[in-house]
């Protein structure tokens, strides 16, 4: 992990290689566009939990469910 940050993540399509590559890495498989939720099940996540999800969870819920992650 450390050589993949040690020049930092300068672009967005570098983040996402990161976070592609530490899925699979922490969780044994990569990310799937499976793996997606839909905009419903976040806004129940968010009720139930009593405040809006970071942009960023966001952000990979879209991603993975129209296909690019």
């Amino acid at each position: 992990m450390s050589v993949m940050l040690r020049d930092g993540l300068q672009t967005r399509a570098q983040t996402w290689d990161f976070v592609r590559w530490f899925a699979d890495a922490w969780m044994g498989c990569p990310l799937r566009s499976e793996d997606d939720c839909v905009k419903d099940e976040l806004a129940a996540a968010e009720t139930d939990l009593g405040f809006e999800l970071p942009a960023a969870l966001r952000e990979v819920s879209r991603s993975s469910a129209d296909g690019t992650i």
